[in-house]
């Protein structure tokens, strides 16, 4: 290698799956990339943390299907260094159990790279334990052991089969393939028929599940119950114990969000809070918009600014940012907001609406303040460039004085949706925050499970979700987060 190394490499754990549980150090890393190699065992999600120009490269490691050899990637990665300041090697739990991550740091010595270790949460511990088991527990298991069942020649592992598991725990990763022999092995060599046994499928994601026997009875339980990849095995007295939460109001229960990121976050974090399971889906992605020194001019006269999202709110600050005006250029202007979301957004930027209404819709916010109105206002409408026809037809019909002024327009989100759709099935609701939202996540392929219930922020949402399901749709009453968390909690408590 001749070129100049002007850049260092990160080998960064993503952590066992679930996105939220990489490090902080990692995540701050990954929003200052120039470029990302990553591989099958990193959740996708991560990738949106990315600056636009990030360099993107999809090693694709799986088991049973390299689609790039290690050789390879250990070249590729050191040339990323002579062209990048910060390159980020993504690899799944922790870059040094069994992550390969020794090879390559090999490469990066022989060239004499910089490169830091930022370590990452293992699926050995993390994938039990989201499903309830702890590998270690005082006064029954002492300590706990980590295998791979899948080495470099596809034998089992050189160990001593025969070490006793009546006060330890054996986790066993990338088993799979390899379940069988490794049960087989270790009857063979005296461990009792009836010890505890659980394999872990997808541990820490919301479509996780477990599966438990004994060492004589759980291949063929998994089996039954069609356990793939990525998965752990457990194997000991622990393997039987489960502690998770069974009594949160939403215990069980998986639910995917749909909508922008703000919509995602904010829904997510309230089922969250009842114990749900839940899989962001920003279906919708935001690209802010710009306003000229006209625009700008009409805004800064105006007697109301109507905000119908948050996302509204924050783009439209954003403008003002750009532009270096704060909030004494707007004097006494009035603020008026769709519902609950978007007033509370306001407020988090200590701007306080003078006008809610009761039922959170375009319709009901348009007819409200048309019905305050003297008829000398001067109105803004800040929102999307495809927002809501009802809104500009109702101020229409009361000759209200006002100009629309999109700040920003969604897209949808392709990837989002076709990484989603092979796992639709295991999931029992599905949240959609907009009309906009449904048409995103349909349009582009995706699919709501055989069991899984759709459901609508409100009545709009609603209408449009019945273009696309013929089956039951759940709409909130409160057409709110709240709403859909208090509607979803009555449904679920029916059924359990």
């Amino acid at each position: 290698m001749t070129e100049k190394i002007t850049g260092r490499v990160y080998l960064i754990g993503a952590g066992p799956g679930d996105p939220e549980l990489i490090t902080i150090r990692g995540r701050e890393l990954l929003r200052r990339a120039g470029a990302v190699l990553y591989d099958h065992l990193s959740s996708l999600r991560l990738l949106d943390e990315v600056p636009a120009e990030c360099e993107l490269i999809d090693v694709g490691k799986k088991s049973g299907s390299h689609s790039m050899p290690q050789g390879e990637i250990n070249e590729i990665l050191a040339g990323c260094a002579a062209k990048h300041e910060i390159v980020v090697r993504l690899k799944g739990g922790d870059p040094f159990v069994f992550g390969r991550g020794g090879e390559e740091i090999e490469i990066l010595r022989r060239y004499r790279i910089p490169y830091e270790i930022v370590p990452g949460v293992t699926s050995a511990v993390a994938a039990p334990a989201a499903l309830g088991i702890p590998v270690t527990h005082r006064g029954s298991s002492y300590g706990f052991s980590v295998y791979t069942a899948h080495t470099r020649q596809r034998d089992l592992p050189d160990i001593d089969w025969s070490h006793s598991l009546e006060h330890e725990t054996a986790v066993f990763l990338m088993v799979v393939a390899s379940m069988k022999a490794v049960t087989e092995r270790l009857l063979e060599h005296g461990h009792p028929a009836d010890l505890p046994a659980t394999v872990v499928e997808s541990g820490t994601m919301p479509e996780g599940r477990r599966v438990t026997g004994t060492l004589s009875t759980i291949c063929e339980l998994a089996r039954r119950h069609r356990i793939g990849s990525p998965a752990v095995l457990v194997v000991g007295r622990q393997a039987a114990v489960d502690v998770r939460c069974s009594y949160d109001q939403l215990s069980g229960c998986r639910i995917a969000v749909c909508g922008t990121a703000s919509f995602v976050d904010r829904t997510a974090e309230q089922l969250r809070l009842r114990g749900a399971a839940v899989e962001r889906l920003p279906v919708l992605k935001v690209q802010q918009l710009d306003l000229d020194e006209a625009e700008l001019d009409y805004v800064r006269q105006a007697t109301w600014l109507v905000f119908t999202s948050s996302n509204g709110v924050q783009s439209f600050l954003s403008i003002m940012r750009r532009h270096r005006y704060d909030m004494r250029e707007l004097g006494s202007v009035k603020i008026a907001a769709v519902g609950s979301g978007t007033a509370r957004t306001l407020e988090q930027k200590d701007l306080y609406p003078d006008y809610v209404p009761r039922v959170y819709t375009v319709a009901a916010l348009a007819e409200g303040l048309a019905g305050r109105l003297s008829g000398l206002e001067r109105v803004a409408l800040i929102r999307n460039r495809e927002g809501s026809a009802d809104l500009t037809r109702i101020f229409d019909r009361y000759a209200v004085e006002y100009r629309d002024f999109p700040v920003y327009a969604i897209t949808p989100d392709r990837l989002t949706v076709e990484n989603f759709v092979s796992r639709s099935d295991y999931f029992d609701y599905m949240v959609f925050g907009s009309s906009a939202g449904v048409r995103a996540f349909f349009e582009c392929g995706g699919l709501c499970g055989t069991h899984c219930i759709p459901v609508s922020v409100g009545p709009v949402t609603a209408a449009t979700l019945g273009r696309f399901s013929s089956g039951r749709i759940i709409t909130a009453s409160q057409h709110s987060t709240a709403g859909i968390t208090d509607a979803i909690i009555r449904d679920w408590s029916c059924k359990n």
